[in-house]
C-alpha cells in the first residue's frame, strides 16, 4: 500500500484552506506589477499598507526575506487604525502558521480578532473567517479534527456569510469536506465538495481555489472507488491550469493526477506523474 488515505487528506490540507497564506491567487507578474504601482503611487497611507500586506501574503510561501520586508512597511503605514492593526497581526499569524509555529500563530490570530472585532463591515468579516479557518487547520494539525469542523462550522462560515462571500463559502465547504475526509465520512465529504464548486464557480477571481478543489476532489473520488468522476475532476483541473502554467497548483495536480494513475493500477505513469510533480518543485523559494 503506497500511503494510509487519511494521510493523503492531512498533508494536503493546507493547500485548501479558504482564503489563508496557502490559498492566495495564483502568483503572476500582473498582480506584483499592481500592487508595486501602489506603493509608488500617491494613494494614502492606509492602501499602501494593504498592498503591503497582499504582498506580504503572496510571498509566505515563496520567501520570507521579502514576507517581512512588506510586514514592516504595512506596520509602518498603520499607525493607530484597528483594522490594518488587524491586518498586520493576521498575516504575522499566517506567517508563523506558514513556518510550523503554532503557539505563536495563534497568539497573532488572537491579537488580531482583538483589533478587528471592533470592526463591523464585509473587510473585516472576510478576514476574521480566514482567522477562524486557519485555527480550525491548528486544531486539525493536532488530530482533533471534530474541533476543526466545529471550528469552521460555527466561527469561519458564520462571518463568510456576512461577508456575503460566495468565495470564501465555497473554500469553508470544501474545508469541511477535507475534515469529514480525515474523519473517513467521504460521502458527506463529497456533498460539501460539490456545493464548494457551485459557490466558488459564482465568484471573481476563483481560479485558484478551483484548482485547490478540483484536486481534492480528484482524491476524495478515488478514495470512494469511483474513478470516473475522478478522471472528470482531474481534466477539469488540467484545463483550468493549463491557462496558469506558472502556477505553484501545478505540482499538486501531478501528485493528483499520479494518485489516480496509482489507484487505476496504472504505475508506470503513476511514476511519471510524481516524477513530474517533484520537478516542478524544485528550486529557489520553492517550499511551497
Amino acid at each position: 500500500k503506497l500511503v494510509n488515505n487519511s494521510f493523503f487528506a492531512l498533508i494536503l490540507l493546507f493547500y485548501f484552506l479558504g482564503n489563508s497564506y496557502a490559498q492566495s491567487p495564483f502568483l503572476n507578474e500582473k498582480s506584483l506589477d499592481n500592487l508595486n504601482s501602489i506603493l509608488k503611487s500617491n494613494k494614502s497611507d492606509s492602501i499602501k499598507a494593504l498592498a503591503n500586506f497582499d504582498l506580504a501574503r503572496l510571498y509566505i510561501a515563496k520567501d520570507t526575506a521579502l514576507t517581512q520586508k512588506y510586514l514592516k512597511q504595512g506596520f509602518t503605514l498603520s499607525r493607530n487604525n484597528n483594522f490594518l492593526l488587524g491586518s498586520y497581526y493576521t498575516r504575522v499569524g499566517y506567517l508563523y502558521h506558514h513556518k510550523g509555529e503554532y503557539a505563536k500563530s495563534k497568539v497573532y490570530y488572537k491579537r488580531a480578532i482583538s483589533y478587528l472585532e471592533t470592526n463591523k463591515n464585509i473587510a473585516t468579516y472576510k478576514i476574521l473567517s480566514d482567522i477562524w479557518s486557519n485555527l480550525a487547520v491548528i486544531e486539525q494539525i493536532r488530530n482533533d479534527d471534530e474541533k476543526y469542523t466545529e471550528l469552521i462550522l460555527n466561527n469561519a462560515i458564520p462571518f463568510a456569510k456576512k461577508a456575503k462571500d460566495n468565495g470564501r463559502l465555497g473554500s469553508l465547504n470544501m474545508s469541511l469536506g477535507v475534515g469529514f475526509m480525515n474523519l473517513n465520512q467521504n460521502d458527506k465529504a463529497a456533498n460539501y465538495f460539490i456545493e464548494a464548486e457551485k459557490l466558488i464557480s459564482m465568484a471573481d477571481n476563483s481560479a485558484h481555489r478551483l484548482a485547490a478543489l478540483y484536486n481534492k476532489m480528484v482524491e476524495n473520488y478515488l478514495i470512494l472507488g469511483k474513478s470516473y468522476y475522478a478522471e472528470k475532476y482531474l481534466e477539469k483541473s488540467r484545463q483550468l491550469l493549463n491557462q496558469h502554467p506558472s502556477a505553484e497548483q501545478q505540482a499538486t495536480y501531478f501528485f493528483s493526477e499520479g494518485f489516480f494513475y496509482y489507484k487505476t493500477h496504472q504505475f508506470k505513469e503513476a511514476l511519471f506523474s510524481f516524477d513530474k510533480g517533484i520537478e516542478l518543485s524544485k528550486g529557489a523559494n520553492k517550499k511551497f
